[in-house]
């Protein structure tokens, strides 16, 4: 089953939970009509994180530092921030339902 299926069947009483990424997760439940019955655990189950892994047979892996400093300078900056803001909207449009044509 995919999220969307997964999430109807919740909505009809099938299943009582679904384990989902929150973000995506609210994402669904944002689209689908009939959810607002739906409600995210307060507390999250799990955590993950965002990683970069670099083999250490890489011509990177001497630039690691390098690297981790960019990176830092785009979360202190709030560039992940935006990044991961018009992932949600691209994603967000993926999500709706396409529209007929007359």
């Amino acid at each position: 089953s995919d999220s969307r299926q997964n999430f109807g069947k919740l909505m009809r009483g099938r299943i009582d939970f679904i384990v989902s990424e929150r973000r995506t997760g609210q994402m669904q439940v944002d689209t689908l009509a009939g959810a607002q019955d739906i409600v995210a655990l307060r507390n999250s189950f799990g955590v993950d994180s965002l990683r970069v892994a670099v083999s250490r047979r890489s011509s990177l892996a001497r630039r690691m530092p390098e690297i981790n400093e960019q990176l830092q300078h785009m979360i202190d900056s709030g560039q992940v921030d935006r990044l991961l803001a018009e992932s949600e909207a691209i994603y967000r449009d993926l999500l709706k339902p396409p529209t007929s044509s007359p």
